[in-house]
């Protein structure tokens, strides 16, 4: 069948639909079409039945492409499971800060005041931020998160992130301690993201 190797950056599938194309076969336009907007499972899916009744296809031209369309499957499996347990873990910090900072004023062992409630109340919102942000998600293409990008001091976000660990360490019997320079640090970002 030739020497067809896969293209960083591409479904497997598209890249043997393309070479099978550049080998002078015949294959269906829709093919063609529908291989370049493959973003998910389902359009996986619904491409392999297609592939199977291409009536110009091969029957070893279709082995290969269904072939490749299995591994894109298994790396988009694969894909979704590293970005759960990422997003797992991007969930649960901003719930251990803020339940040790409640606890720790509930247990005494810091002041219940208005800025320790404005820290626990920040871990809340940045929470609501991720969980919005997995709704858009599941609606949008990845990529269509919106980012409003505006100049940050980059020592006095550090700052802030680690002012809201506290609570956390001091039940934990640690102390945080960080020398943030006394020069702005500009970056230009998302303070949410």
């Amino acid at each position: 069948m030739g020497d067809y190797k896969k293209k960083n950056g591409t479904t497997r599938v598209g890249d043997a639909l393309r070479w099978l194309v550049k080998q002078g076969k015949e294959v269906a336009p829709e093919l063609l079409s529908v291989v370049g907007s493959v973003t998910g499972i389902e359009q996986l899916k619904d491409l392999a039945s297609k592939i199977g009744s291409d009536d110009k296809l091969s029957e070893a031209d279709k082995q290969l492409l269904l072939e490749e369309l299995r591994y894109d499957m298994i790396e988009m499996q694969e894909s979704t499971k590293r970005w759960v347990a990422d997003i797992s873990h991007e969930l649960r910090t901003p719930l251990s800060i803020a339940s040790g900072e409640l606890e720790a004023m509930i247990d005494g062992v810091r002041e219940v005041g208005i800025t320790n409630l404005q820290s626990a109340h920040s871990e809340i919102k940045h929470l609501n931020r991720l969980v919005d942000d997995l709704y858009q998600l599941s609606n949008a293409d990845i990529g269509a998160l919106n980012y409003v990008f505006e100049t940050l001091d980059l020592a006095k976000v550090l700052e802030n992130e680690t002012r809201g660990l506290d609570a956390l360490a001091q039940k934990s019997g640690l102390t945080i301690h960080c020398d943030f320079p006394s020069k702005p640090c500009v970056i230009h970002g998302d303070l949410d993201r």
